[in-house]
């Protein structure tokens, strides 16, 4: 439903906020608050359940016509954002 409207709407920029994925950080062990540094421009692997939410999210934004998605990912699963540009 969402790659549908994107894609009706034909919008230069589209902005996500709230988006349900965690940073990506080196030790699969980090925990949320623990200072690790986490790099918020890719969304976390490395168990089942990342991968899946990474993939789908991932496969959702693939548009055409449209940037790869610009992610900036919080510690936890919330608060994260997204922007997609029009190549044109």
């Amino acid at each position: 439903a969402v790659s549908r409207f994107i894609a009706e709407s034909e919008a230069d920029v589209v902005f996500l906020s709230e988006v349900k994925l965690a940073a990506w950080c080196e030790d699969p062990k980090a925990k949320r608050g623990d200072g690790r540094r986490r790099e918020r421009h890719r969304p976390k692997r490395g168990d089942k359940r990342s991968d899946e939410e990474a993939r789908l999210a991932e496969d959702m934004l693939r548009l055409e016509g449209y940037r790869a998605p610009l992610w900036s990912l919080s510690d936890w699963r919330y608060a994260g954002t997204c922007v997609l540009f029009r190549r044109e």
